[in-house]
């Protein structure tokens, strides 16, 4: 479940150094996804994996 910390914006942007491809077959190198900078950063750390890329950012 999401913990949204006071003053967080819900929404992070993650961007990644090559593309992958998103559960709606759409590849790209961004993604806007909601819940706290934590989940967000594992997400983007899981995919990274996935397609062999690194995370650039999650803000």
């Amino acid at each position: 479940m999401s913990r949204h910390v006071m003053g967080e914006n819900p929404v992070k942007i993650i961007r990644w150094s090559g593309p992958v491809t998103f559960p709606s077959g759409e590849v790209g190198y961004m993604i806007c996804r909601s819940g706290s900078l934590e989940e967000c950063r594992e997400y983007a750390e899981q995919v990274a994996k996935e397609f062999g890329v690194t995370v650039e950012a999650v803000i």
